[in-house]
């Protein structure tokens, strides 16, 4: 009996394909697997591969075929690899030098079995190679890596997503759950966890190579996974988690593929998860669905391109009002970070004018009781606040304007009335950064400050227009005291390089800094702007102004100039402006000062517990960006 082996292997180094077939039940004895592969694969090299390997092999070709029978080969052996760890370790060294020969082989086992296959072989050899690739990236991690760096990984990978049986359904099904689920999902798997790596970036770049596959992948395979769980049962929550997850890794990647925007934009990516995830709402937990909605907001950020066109997709599916409604229903005293993250990024991106109007329309169809809610939650307040601040300050000028850009609006009592009408407000024709309710306004903010602001923002556009550089009105809105930026004031909300990432890159050098700023009570009373010059006490050597007691100098402030205004609460916005060239805006939500210990219960405003993220003030010229 054991000469039978010994006759079999080497039929099979001759060249015999039925010898090669005999082959597969001997993987089961470890003792022959490393003379089982050198079999197999002299095998193949007799073969000789055709010249192009990327058209389809005719039916009954005999490369196919032993294609074919190695694919099977090829996967038993890697199941013996895992028995004894002497028999993989060379295993694992002979696979290393011949993995390119291995790989092209299965991709040509592939498309042959698609192509030529019998209906159930071919499903067969489709999962008998994904279980391969899964084998071959958990065998050793020095192999991993060279089979992610290989692009005949990618053209596999890509080919076993987009295929389907003969009956038109899915290799890749997502709705088969357990440690025997489809090759396929465990081979996505493995691929996407690894997001956080370059081996997988070098790893979808080539999935995503060519124009072909890009096209392919975006009309076919994103459409049918976007839409898959609207057509699943809603009690399969597990699949649909599984499912987000993937497509919040796969984010990471997308930033580096410039080309994947426009094929994205068609799939309503977006809309279809957010829609998803309505639908699975009422068999989440609040804390489940507030976090799936949070990887859904930040997948947004980087799925088109610019954040805003997502944001305001998801906004018109009604995903914005369940995540309020589901943070509104968290239990008292807890604290989510997903919650205030999103909500910190909806308020850094709501003075636009195309995501004002869907923020303001989807903060009405909250019920009072929301609103409440939202207003007392720990962390969640301050948050919560910042984006009520930054609708209600933009909104009236985005409507009076027409949404070209944000401006500055004049301080009169008639400004009230003007922000009734469709086009009472008038603009500056100097700098066209200003906008007035009436003459009379205009003319005394004339003779006590534009004049001088005027003549700098006009002089600063012909330099620059003479330089070649065209002012958006975007730009121009960093020119202004109405700012296009909020700064989250909880370290909480997320790093600030991704809200000044949008910072435009036209501005004007920094020169003197001056210092504004405005309070309002409730939103229910006009702005007061107050010169505070004096809080830039000293300027560092390189010309950067410097605060050394910023918390202290403006609590003093606050407290003078705002005690008899408002009782209970106070929203403070801090505009840091270098002359009106560039400028940051703070909104600090302040509320009375709670007894102290000894009795103590003297009027006062707690400031220092949110300003502490917005004590150092730095401005890098050569970029445009604004640091803090």
């Amino acid at each position: 009996m054991r000469g039978l082996p010994t006759q079999v292997i080497a039929s099979a180094k001759a060249g015999s394909i039925d010898a090669l077939e005999r082959l597969y039940p001997l993987f089961s004895e470890q003792t022959y697997t490393l003379s089982l592969l050198e079999a197999v694969l002299a095998n193949l090299d007799r073969g000789r591969l055709p010249d192009d390997t990327s058209k389809p092999l005719p039916p009954n070709s005999e490369v196919g075929e032993r294609s074919l029978v190695a694919s099977a080969c090829f996967l038993a052996c890697l199941g013996c690899c895992h028995r004894s760890r002497a028999h993989k370790l060379n295993t694992v060294a002979k696979i290393h030098s011949q993995l390119d020969a291995i790989l092209t082989w299965l991709r040509l086992a592939l498309s042959y079995a698609l192509e030529c296959a019998a209906p159930l072989r071919m499903e067969s050899i489709v999962f008998c190679i994904a279980r391969t690739l899964v084998g071959l990236l958990g065998l050793d991690d020095s192999l991993r890596e060279q089979v992610l760096e290989s692009r005949r990984t990618g053209v596999i990978v890509f080919t076993l997503w987009c295929s389907r049986d003969n009956r038109g359904k899915p290799f890749c099904d997502f709705q088969s759950t357990g440690p025997g689920r489809c090759p396929i999902i465990q081979l996505v798997d493995k691929s996407i966890t690894l997001a956080d790596t370059e081996l997988s970036r070098c790893f979808w770049t080539l999935v995503f190579s060519s124009p072909k596959s890009r096209r392919a992948f975006c009309d076919g395979l994103l459409r049918r996974w976007v839409g898959l769980p609207l057509s699943m049962p809603s009690q399969n929550t597990g699949v649909v988690l599984r499912y987000t997850a993937h497509l919040t890794n796969l984010a990471l990647l997308l930033p580096t593929i410039p080309a994947i925007y426009r094929p994205l934009r068609k799939t309503k990516l977006l809309s279809q998860w957010g829609k998803s995830l309505l639908l699975l709402r009422p068999n989440l937990s609040p804390a489940q669905f507030v976090d799936l909605c949070s990887d859904l907001f930040s997948f947004s950020n980087h799925t088109y391109g610019n954040p805003l066109t997502g944001l305001t997709e998801l906004i018109e599916t009604g995903v914005f009002v369940a995540l309020l409604q589901a943070v509104s229903e968290l239990p008292p005293g807890s604290r989510s970070p997903s919650a205030i993250k999103t909500l910190g990024q909806c308020g850094g991106l709501a003075m636009y004018p195309s995501t004002t109007t869907a923020f303001r329309s989807a903060l009405q169809r909250l019920t009072p009781q929301t609103k409440s809610r939202l207003s007392e939650m720990e962390g969640v307040a301050d948050a919560w606040r910042m984006l009520n601040s930054s609708v209600d300050i933009c909104l009236p000028v985005f409507k009076n304007k027409g949404g070209l850009g944000p401006y500055d609006f004049c301080d009169s009592d008639q400004n009230k009335i003007g922000r009734e009408g469709s086009s009472a407000f008038k603009l500056c024709s100097g700098c066209q950064t200003v906008l007035y309710c009436s003459q009379q306004c205009q003319k005394e903010d004339w003779e006590s400050r534009h004049r001088y602001e005027c003549m700098v923002m006009r002089h600063s556009y012909r330099v620059n227009e003479a330089r070649g550089v065209k002012y958006s009105p975007l730009a121009r809105g960093y020119h202004t005291r109405m700012v296009t930026l909020i700064l989250p004031t909880l370290s909480s909300l997320g790093p600030f390089e991704r809200f000044a990432q949008h910072t435009p890159r036209d501005l004007p050098p920094m020169t003197k800094p001056v210092v504004y700023w405005d309070m309002r009570d409730g939103f229910h009373r006009g702005p007061t702007l107050i010169s505070v010059e004096d809080l830039v006490t000293s300027r560092r050597t390189d010309g950067v102004p410097s605060c050394p007691k910023m918390e202290e100098r403006l609590s003093d402030l606050l407290n003078a100039y705002a005690i008899d205004s408002c009782p209970r609460s106070k929203v403070l916005m801090i505009r840091f402006r270098w002359s009106m060239k560039c400028q940051i805006l703070f909104i600090l939500h302040l509320q009375p000062f709670k007894p102290r210990s000894d009795g103590d219960t003297d009027d006062g405003y707690d400031f220092l517990h949110v300003s502490r993220s917005a004590t150092i003030i730095e401005h890098a010229p050569e970029s445009g960006w604004i640091c803090v």
